[in-house]
C-alpha cells in the first residue's frame, strides 16, 4: 500500500528534476490515454501501426471519457475481454 509518506518522498525527489523540454506525445486526451495502454516493449513498428489503426478506424467513435467508458462496458473484465478490447482498438 502506498502511504502518504511514500507520496511525500516521491514529490520531494521530483522537485529536483529539470522541467521537460520535449513536446509531449500528443495534445489529444484520448490519444494520450491510449498511449498509457500501449506496450512500448513491443516492436516500434507495431506501436506505430497500432496508433495508425486507431486513428483510421476508431477515431470518430472514441473521442471523450464517456465514449471510453461506454466502449469498455462492452467488453468483459477479464483477460479475454482485455484482449478483445485491444484488438478492437488497435
Amino acid at each position: 500500500m502506498v502511504t502518504e509518506r511514500d507520496v511525500d518522498r516521491v514529490a520531494e525527489a521530483a522537485r529536483g528534476l529539470p522541467p521537460a523540454v520535449e513536446t509531449y506525445f500528443a495534445d489529444d486526451f484520448v490519444m494520450n490515454l491510449l498511449a498509457t495502454m500501449i506496450d512500448y516493449q513491443m516492436n516500434a513498428t507495431a506501436v506505430v501501426k497500432a496508433f495508425e489503426f486507431f486513428r483510421t478506424h476508431r477515431w470518430d467513435e472514441v473521442r471523450t471519457i464517456d465514449d471510453i467508458e461506454e466502449l469498455f462496458a462492452g467488453f468483459s473484465d477479464d483477460e479475454a475481454g482485455y484482449t478483445a478490447l485491444a484488438q478492437h482498438l488497435w
